[in-house]
């Protein structure tokens, strides 16, 4: 069983989000964050009772946001990045590819800027319980 110290997802709060997938996936993530150590009402399933373990989570980590309060150094992993980017060939023909591509690395650059490293991810961190009621 996976037990995540902080989950990442997409920002479900992005301001003009258009893309229905990342907003669900978003709100679907936050959601599990906070059940993820809620006190499980018995089922009517014994076993499924018996297996269940509680787990809490640190954090939440945002990406596709523009209100990040953390900018991780990902320049070691820049290339890997951009490998995995490489894979969505489904999604994108070859210019819009490397229309992305060059997006990506200019996002990356500009929030860099004036850090100690080259490529960065904006990132909104918060704990679980600024997920339910703002705590």
């Amino acid at each position: 069983m996976l037990k995540p110290d902080y989950i990442f997802t997409a920002d479900p709060w992005l301001t003009y989000e258009g893309h229905r997938d990342h907003i669900q996936t978003g709100l679907a993530a936050v959601e599990a964050v906070i059940l993820a150590g809620a006190v499980r009402i018995p089922s009517s399933d014994p076993q499924v009772d018996e297996a269940y373990r509680g787990h809490d989570i640190q954090g939440v980590a945002f990406y596709f946001t523009r209100e990040p309060n953390y900018i991780a150094d990902i320049t070691s992993t820049w290339e890997t990045k951009m490998n995995a980017i490489r894979c969505y060939k489904a999604q994108f023909g070859s210019q819009e590819m490397e229309q992305l591509l060059g997006w990506v690395d200019a996002k990356s650059r500009q929030v860099a800027q004036g850090k100690p490293f080259t490529h960065g991810e904006p990132l909104k961190i918060l704990h679980p319980g600024a997920l339910h009621g703002g705590l």
